[in-house]
């Protein structure tokens, strides 16, 4: 029988991502940059996709990836999740740049309308853009990552909903509509998966105190939200990537078809007591 110490030593193996490629969409900055870098720390090649004009922010991620270790661990790639064409080169040029197919799709790419509009205010312009990059964006790279992810083991498809599907917080309609459309899509595509070793799971961060959340709310409304949260303050960034971590980690292959709210499992201890959360 094994003992405790050799079973703790193959659950922290289990976690490693040694050269598997994983692209995480929207990882300039926020959420998605903190996971790029914990997906790297674990082993990982990284795909790091913004969509701006401005490449700093990627290209500075790259560089402090690829520091210290033999390029390239990280790529940059411009692409508009939703443009059919560009996702596709998404994934071609991760193939192309690690002379491996894709192993891990995070998709982190998102938007919001930071005037917070009613159903009755919401115009066609902005409920547009929220479908087009929340759950069109979801969509596209969803379907390229189950049709192009390693067959066998090892493929994660992990997307982003939003606490908000759950909260129902007036102002939020097209965002919340997005995002529930996201995760009704994750648990049909884990399904349609089975047999292939490729997972499909959904994690709704909760507020995580970054540009797209403070965007539009003024000091009283972060309070607000703050004195809701039963830990008494904001998520960071760093709450998130373990979360992540495990999910497209070898440790992580019973979790599928799972909806994971981060707020609510903030103190897990990854992975020893994760799944006894869900």
């Amino acid at each position: 029988m094994a003992t405790t110490s050799q079973q703790l030593n193959a659950s922290t193996e289990s976690l490693h991502l040694q050269d598997r490629v994983a692209i995480v969409t929207g990882s300039s900055r926020g959420i998605g940059r903190q996971l790029a870098l914990h997906l790297s720390s674990l082993g990982a090649k990284i795909v790091i996709n913004y969509s701006s004009s401005n490449s700093s922010p990627a290209d500075s991620l790259a560089a402090d990836i690829n520091a210290g270790s033999p390029p390239p661990r990280a790529i940059v790639v411009r692409a508009d999740i939703s443009d059919q064409a560009q996702v596709q080169s998404l994934f071609d040029s991760a193939e192309r740049a690690f002379d491996s197919p894709v192993h891990i799709l995070v998709n982190t790419a998102g938007v919001l309308d930071s005037t917070y509009p009613s159903v009755a205010n919401t115009s066609i312009e902005s409920f547009d853009r929220v479908f087009a990059v929340n759950a069109r964006g979801a969509f596209l790279c969803a379907r390229e990552a189950a049709n192009r992810l390693k067959r066998g083991g090892g493929g994660r498809i992990i997307l982003f909903s939003s606490s908000q599907v759950a909260a129902l917080r007036p102002g939020f309609a097209a965002y919340t509509a997005a995002k529930a459309a996201v995760e009704a899509m994750t648990k049909i595509l884990a399904k349609e998966l089975k047999g292939t070793g490729i997972t499909a799971n959904c994690v709704a961060p909760g507020p995580i105190a970054t540009e797209l959340f403070f965007g539009g709310r003024s000091e009283e409304q972060v309070k607000k939200i703050i004195d809701e949260s039963p830990l008494g303050r904001l998520g960071e960034t760093k709450d998130v990537a373990p979360l992540v971590g495990f999910l497209a980690s070898d440790a992580g292959e019973w979790v599928n078809d799972t909806m994971a709210d981060v707020a609510t499992i903030a103190d897990v201890d990854f992975p020893k007591t994760f799944i006894l959360q869900l």
